[in-house]
């Protein structure tokens, strides 16, 4: 399985009572350096009815960065590091991974 090009590192198998469990591991580390600020944007719409959030996470998604002594214009991904990048996070993993699990393992239940 590949989550925005990273894949995941190990598998481990638990058995239980209930049956098997299966929990995976995931490395998140720089999952959010390639995403698209307008898939990013719209998924912030869904959930944010308000024009000022809509007009500040655009903003921010958005703000130049520092690379040496040089400005550069940010056209994919997000800060690291800021106080908003938990939710977007969050945000970004329900559609990029629970609803890809439930649409594929409808019968299945996780937890993330």
């Amino acid at each position: 399985m590949v989550l925005s090009g990273r894949r995941i590192k190990h598998f481990r198998l638990h058995g239980s009572d209930a049956g098997v469990t299966l929990g995976c591991s995931i490395s998140t580390s720089k999952v959010l350096d390639h995403v698209d600020h307008e898939l990013m944007m719209e998924a912030v719409r869904q959930h944010a009815r308000c024009t000022w959030v809509d007009l500040y996470v655009e903003r921010w998604l958005k703000a130049p960065m520092m690379r040496g002594q040089e400005m550069v214009s940010r056209t994919q991904g997000t800060p690291q590091g800021g106080v908003v990048s938990p939710v977007l996070f969050n945000l970004y993993m329900h559609y990029a991974f629970d609803t890809s699990m439930a649409r594929h393992f409808p019968d299945t239940s996780f937890v993330r």
